[in-house]
């Protein structure tokens, strides 16, 4: 029989019989992880690795190593990457995505105000213009293109949006019935006050102002777009995954998530979520026939621990975390920085292969401590953001401080006192009250 791409026929005594493909091409990801095979995809094989030669040149995806080989089957570093610019008053490291980085020493916040809500009363719903308004435990936050704040206020079941004067108005979202033990919330796609929310975690915003919301919850991930219509984007609602991550990969609709919180999403649209209770990192890529869900890294179960969870670095499901809450997007989109959660430290992962490392912090009973690397302390960590030159900030919400991570890990406090509360002044002075999230507002703001 003549050979055709997508399917074959053949004769048997007068029957006629169709042998569909084993995969399709133009939707399947074929990657094994490793660095030193060909990937390849065959309509009638599916996935094809192919080992690549010992000694054959490799790329480990990292700006910080040239002359990389392959030895053993794997990929090795070769020759590290010297950044040193001969000035005292910078900070030189090697970014694995971004490469060099020369950053300013001494540069921190100065004081802490009020942006909205209100700290004489402690919840409640409300629309308004700054004190005015009122939120009821909001999580996260993200940063629009035009510098408004869009908030998931989670215990109103609500998106909120607070204008650049400050006026809050609400986006998506309305009460649910019920609370507390057993509690069956509605799931419900609409537009506006018509959607229904789940105790909403994450939120993240693109550039053209389309929100990706977790839905804790329903263990899903929601999409809102400019005109406050809601849809589901990924994920079974109000079935969570009891198995590791990749077994819940899959189809948007089929696949699964376990209490989703930390969300981002790049320039192309590909979705970034942290899923706390797998301790994984998934990715959601929308194509123009599918719209898929993958495991980046964590989210397996360690063959010497024999737990999902833990504190180790790796390479995608070889590495793992621990509860991982907020995450952000390097700028060039390269890489992924991680609040992880119960292990009191700041993670990073590479996206072209999963690569996991440690950034900073990592002590199992926490702390505070500003020192550089796995000397330095945090105590359950929450949200993250990025900037421009790869400085991390993070809320250290147990230590009711604000912490800034350096290209070269070195961890220093820039705002909170260490006593809880909700009292704005300098920054060493201020208190804050179990900040939950951080956001870049602008090159001299937080939010």
């Amino acid at each position: 029989p003549q050979a055709q791409s997508k399917a074959s026929s053949t004769s048997l005594s007068g029957k006629v019989f169709i042998l569909k493909p084993a995969v399709d091409c133009k939707t399947a990801f074929c990657s094994d992880g490793n660095l030193c095979t060909k990937d390849e995809c065959d309509d009638t094989k599916g996935c094809v690795y192919t080992q690549l030669t010992e000694g054959s040149a490799c790329d480990d995806n990292s700006k910080c190593t040239t002359s990389d080989t392959c030895k053993g089957g794997q990929c090795q570093p070769g020759k590290p990457l010297s950044c040193d610019d001969s000035n005292d008053c910078t900070s030189d490291a090697c970014s694995p995505s971004a490469g060099c980085i020369y950053e300013n020493r001494g540069s921190g916040a100065t004081s802490v105000q009020l942006v909205a809500g209100s700290v004489v009363v402690t919840a409640g719903y409300k629309d308004g213009k700054g004190a005015q308004a009122l939120f009821n435990r909001p999580l996260s936050l993200a940063v629009g293109p035009d510098k408004v704040i869009y908030v998931a206020d989670t215990m109103n079941q609500r998106i909120r949006r607070i204008a650049n004067d400050g006026t809050v108005t609400t986006v998506a979202g309305a009460p649910q019935k019920g609370t507390g033990s057993g509690w069956d919330p509605d799931h419900k796609d609409g537009k506006g006050s018509v959607a229904r929310f789940a105790e909403p975690h994450g939120i993240a915003v693109d550039g053209n102002g389309v929100l990706y919301v977790t839905d804790y919850v329903t263990h899903v991930i929601r999409r809102i777009a400019a005109d406050g219509e809601v849809t589901t984007l990924a994920g079974a609602a109000k079935t969570p995954c009891a198995n590791t991550a990749s077994k819940c990969d899959g189809a948007a609709s089929s696949a699964k998530f376990n209490h989703p919180w930390g969300i981002d999403v790049d320039s192309k649209g590909v979705v970034y979520v942290a899923d706390m209770d797998l301790h994984a990192i998934r990715r959601i890529t929308v194509g123009p026939l599918a719209t898929n869900v993958t495991t980046v890294a964590g989210g397996n179960v360690d063959p010497q621990s024999k737990l999902k969870h833990g504190l180790k670095d790796g390479l995608g499901a070889g590495a793992l975390f621990y509860r991982p809450r907020g995450i952000a997007l390097h700028p060039d989109g390269g890489s992924l920085y991680v609040a992880d959660h119960q292990n009191n430290a700041v993670r990073s992962v590479l996206l072209s292969n999963g690569a996991v490392t440690t950034v900073a912090g990592g002590s199992a009973a926490g702390g505070h401590k500003d020192a550089k690397g796995s000397l330095a302390q945090f105590k359950l960590l929450e949200g993250v953001a990025v900037d421009d030159l790869g400085g991390v900030y993070v809320a250290d919400k147990v230590n009711f401080r604000l912490r800034r991570v350096a290209s070269d890990g070195s961890v220093t406090t820039i705002a909170g006192s260490g006593l809880v509360g909700s009292v704005d002044g300098l920054a060493d002075l201020a208190r804050l009250n179990y900040p939950a999230d951080v956001a870049i507002l602008s090159d001299t703001k937080l939010i």
